[in-house]
């Protein structure tokens, strides 16, 4: 009787254990992206000013804004787009961890890092080698998620 007690106690702290696992499991995947989703509303931010340097008279059809004000609001946006990329690379970093992006212009064509969308005629590169970045790649923990986007010599 005694040893049929402790059976049933040690299988009902099993089911316990079971179901608050799953139940831990379930939340941390539920918010295991809060980190990244807050760091990419700081993007989001940055996007929203840097649209709202530029104010929608400035770009209508029928402007007549001159050479020095739109220098200025370009200057402003590139500004902000500028800030926004950083900020994003950084907000990669830290939710995903070791998320790099790289510029393969002038590099060995690399398959593993590369594809290649076209072949460039240029007589100044070596055959093979990187000539155009149409995109950039990207690694996750030395792992290529995205391969850059080249024109090849």
């Amino acid at each position: 009787e005694d040893l049929k007690d402790k059976l049933l106690r040690t299988l009902a702290d099993m089911e316990n254990l079971r179901e608050r696992t799953a139940r831990t499991s379930a939340e941390t995947k539920q918010f295991a992206v809060q980190g990244l989703v807050k760091n990419l509303l700081e993007v989001a931010d940055n996007l929203e000013r840097a649209a709202g340097s530029v104010p929608p008279e400035d770009v209508h059809q029928d402007s007549e804004i001159d050479r020095d004000r739109a220098l200025k609001l370009l200057r402003s946006l590139r500004e902000g787009v500028l800030m926004t990329d950083t900020v994003l690379m950084k907000a990669s970093r830290a939710g995903w961890g070791g998320v790099t992006r790289y510029d393969p212009l002038g590099d060995k064509f690399d398959p593993n890092l590369h594809n290649a969308l076209f072949e460039v005629p240029d007589a100044t590169k070596d055959p093979g080698t990187v000539a155009v970045v149409v995109k950039r790649g990207y690694e996750l923990n030395e792992r290529v998620v995205r391969a850059a986007e080249v024109g090849v010599s």
